[in-house]
């Protein structure tokens, strides 16, 4: 984990898990308008991207954080944020 890489902490079924997020700039854009409402159409459509290129960063993100919706990845990443 290097300097500025948030530690965020998510529950699992076995408890507290810590988990380092640094996330890139596209990855940041994307939770940052999750957070404020928009829509998977919305969203690739304010960031340029095809509906399916959008699909594949959700997937890597909920796989690297061990969640499975959005609102849980927003909350993973406002914990980070604190």
């Amino acid at each position: 984990m290097g300097a500025g890489e948030p530690v965020i902490s998510i529950r699992d079924g076995s408890g507290l898990v810590s988990v380092a997020a640094s996330l890139t700039e596209r990855q940041t854009k994307i939770v940052e308008l999750i957070a404020a409402g928009y829509t998977d159409k919305q969203l690739a459509s304010r960031l340029g991207m095809a509906p399916s290129t959008l699909r594949t960063h959700l997937e890597r993100m909920f796989r690297r954080f061990g969640v499975h919706s959005r609102a849980a990845l927003v909350a993973c990443w406002l914990r980070g944020l604190q």
